[in-house]
């Protein structure tokens, strides 16, 4: 699929109705969201492949990866409200059948029971093939404390062997360690302005740039 026309189906995905700051319910930009998915396609990690995103929201990675012809692509989330906008936007986008929402906390997730939940059998090795996602950064003092990025880069790197994801770029030391320590390599391949538009009580400004980095990791034991 072109790059803007795959941009433009992700951004007439919904925003989150009522998105909470405990859980960085951010939107991801639609073109940011086609550049990270057509990256993964070049490196043959979406066509015919099994795609997780954690934390889907309403479903940006999950429905984009599903229509760059993924073979499955799963999306979970612990709200109930983003998941419901993202299966009516999968049917919207004509894709419902290759994609599949679960309602679940990243801490109590099993990446082999998301896989057979949504149907897939068994493969050697981990369940999945590539992880795609946009986890909350650890700004909110919530999320921070629950341990924000971290516990879902524990959780992809369980999951699949391509993780490709987004993290403050300010953050990238600290992110090269814990991956490092995980067994993983890291490969920058940019840093975007990422568009923090207001929405939660504590900010100020009606739109923000932050800096966020877009990186993949991949095992380092071959």
């Amino acid at each position: 699929m072109h790059r803007k026309k795959l941009a433009i189906a992700l951004s007439r995905i919904p925003d989150h109705p009522s998105p909470k700051s405990r859980l960085e319910q951010v939107r991801t930009p639609g073109m940011l969201a086609a550049d990270v998915l057509l990256l993964a396609a070049e490196e043959g990690d979406i066509a015919g492949r099994r795609v997780l995103d954690p934390g889907c929201g309403t479903g940006v990675f999950t429905i984009g990866a599903a229509l760059l012809d993924a073979e499955t692509a799963v999306g979970f989330d612990t709200d109930s409200e983003a998941l419901a906008v993202a299966r009516d936007a999968a049917a919207d986008a004509s894709v419902a059948d290759r994609v599949h929402f679960q309602e679940v906390d990243v801490v109590d997730a099993d990446p082999a029971l998301l896989a057979a939940e949504a149907g897939l059998p068994a493969q050697n090795g981990r369940p999945f093939d590539t992880v795609v996602m946009n986890p909350p950064f650890g700004a909110d003092l919530t999320s921070r404390k629950s341990g924000g990025d971290r516990v879902f880069l524990s959780l992809a790197f369980r999951a699949a062997e391509a993780v490709y994801s987004l993290h403050l770029a300010r953050t990238e030391v600290f992110l090269v360690a814990f991956a490092r320590d995980a067994g993983r390599s890291v490969e920058r391949i940019a840093v975007v302005p990422f568009p923090l538009k207001a929405r939660f009580a504590h900010h100020k400004e009606a739109v923000r740039d932050a800096e966020v980095g877009v990186y993949r990791f991949l095992p380092t034991d071959g």
